[in-house]
């Protein structure tokens, strides 16, 4: 197994690119409105990243996605067997 020191992981996170973008049917996309809000550290109150703000047209994309997924997949569950 391998081990790394704490020194390691606090380089890794800081060279880490955060993805500001919603991921929606398998593909990371803005927001229909551009719009974004800064998150923050808890701990230091220091900003981490902006971060795209959905709003009920992102949701609309995201649950069409989804039911476009799932559902066929639940109608093949009930009819195989």
């Amino acid at each position: 197994m391998n081990f790394h020191h704490l020194a390691y992981w606090q380089d890794k996170a800081l060279s880490l690119a955060i993805e500001n973008r919603l991921f929606i049917n398998g593909e990371y996309t803005a927001a229909a409105e551009n719009e974004t809000f800064e998150t923050v550290d808890p701990v230091t109150q220091a900003p981490l990243a902006k971060i795209a703000r959905g709003k009920s047209v992102d949701i609309d994309r995201a649950v069409s996605a989804a039911r476009g997924v799932f559902e066929p997949r639940r109608l093949v569950t009930l009819f195989s067997g």
